[in-house]
């Protein structure tokens, strides 16, 4: 057998290994999970370990007390949009004044198109934490909407807000 003989039965062989290598890739990328879904057309309940790990907002406070974030999901599931339609999308504490939070809700899933996002204020009295404003434009500025409270400046400027004046 001469060398170009040799080198004509090695290149198929390189071939057809390389592509078992580049499909094997292939499809380990395209595997799935091996988390158990949700059926499809449900909603999970909002919970406290729904919340993402890695917000869409970076982070501009501390993170808040459980005990905020139950206060917050009482509120919404009492005032908001029908429960599961709607998730909390951030907690957090400002780190000028802790007994303020600010959290903000957005749609479950892009079916759930009569939830609009918005965001508002809890606040601790003594150990009892509840919604004090909730909207989605200029949320704790004064006059304010009746029933929403007027947050102070420092704790708005915590998450880069300010009020018009």
């Amino acid at each position: 057998m001469t060398s170009t003989q040799s080198t004509a039965n090695i290149r198929p062989r390189l071939a057809a290994a390389l592509l078992i290598v580049v499909l094997g890739v292939g499809v380990t990328a395209c595997s799935s999970s091996s988390k158990a879904s949700a059926p499809l057309g449900t909603v999970p309940t909002p919970t406290q370990a729904q919340l993402p790990s890695t917000l869409a907002a970076p982070q501009k406070g501390k993170p808040a007390p459980e005990s905020a974030e139950e206060a917050i999901t009482r509120y919404e599931t009492k005032h908001g949009p029908k429960l599961g339609t709607w998730v909390i999308t951030s907690v957090q504490a400002s780190s000028s004044d802790p007994s303020f939070v600010m959290y903000r809700i957005s749609p479950a899933s892009s079916k759930d198109t009569n939830v609009h996002g918005g965001y508002g204020f809890a606040h601790e009295v003594g150990t009892t934490w509840s919604v004090v404003s909730f909207g989605s434009s200029l949320v704790g500025c004064p006059p304010g909407v009746p029933g929403n409270a007027t947050i102070p400046p420092t704790v708005l400027s915590t998450f880069d807000l300010t009020c018009p004046g």
